[in-house]
């Protein structure tokens, strides 16, 4: 019976909606590659393809039909690189990737003011400890460290620790005064993992909530 209700809102998120999605791509310096655009879902095994679209000239357009936002997507170019994107609402979006720099530019996502609350986060709580992420990052796997080596690889991972446990308290207060939000919904979907289980309970119901015929909340989910 489980099963048979998942399928029941499975079809419903890709089949309920007469909307569309369309992208407009140009990527520099891939000519005639593959591109996939895919629904991310926690699990890897569940990815589902939105749309699988060859480029003619670094130059791709692709339709998203079925799928109601917002969700989070992957866009894969030459099967290797991939980019998340954020889609809020139906509509034309255009963008350009830079591939040497490995960067979306020119885009219309409208993720700014999410890209922006991440930013000031990511200012407040890590950039700081840059440096010493690096270094444990580096020495973790390390056997036979020195005494003072093993006294600053506790030291900087309880930094670290805190740090990370305060932007989530940051992201989580933003989440609960708006839980209807879009944008708070992506927030508190890439924070997803890093969550205790009631917190997890609490978004659950949220997405059931104020996203129930969204691909958000299957995606959130699976």
């Amino acid at each position: 019976m489980r099963n048979l209700l998942l399928l029941v809102v499975v079809c419903c998120f890709f089949s309920c909606n007469k909307e569309s999605i369309r992208i407009l791509g140009k990527i520099e310096g891939v000519g005639d590659s593959k591109i996939k655009l895919k629904l991310n879902t926690k699990s890897e095994k569940s990815k589902t393809i939105l749309s699988d679209v060859q480029l003619k000239d670094g130059v791709f357009d692709a339709f998203i039909e079925n799928v109601k936002p917002p969700f989070k997507m992957t866009l894969v170019v030459d099967a290797e690189k991939e980019y998340d994107i954020w889609i809020f609402r139906y509509g034309k979006f255009n963008f350009e990737i830079d591939k040497k720099e490995l960067v979306i530019v020119n885009n219309s996502f409208e993720n700014t003011e999410y890209d922006r609350i991440l930013r000031k986060y990511q200012k407040a709580y890590m950039d700081s400890l840059a440096e010493k992420i690096s270094w444990v990052q580096t020495h973790k796997s390390e056997e036979n460290l020195c005494e003072e080596d093993e006294g600053k690889l506790f030291k900087y991972r309880k930094e670290i620790k805190k740090a990370v446990t305060l932007r989530k308290k940051s992201i989580l207060s933003t989440y609960r005064k708006e839980p209807q939000n879009p944008i708070a919904m992506a927030l508190i979907f890439d924070e997803f993992e890093n969550l205790t289980s009631w917190q997890k309970e609490e978004c659950l119901k949220n997405a059931s909530k104020y996203f129930s015929d969204c691909a958000v909340n299957w995606q959130l989910k699976n």
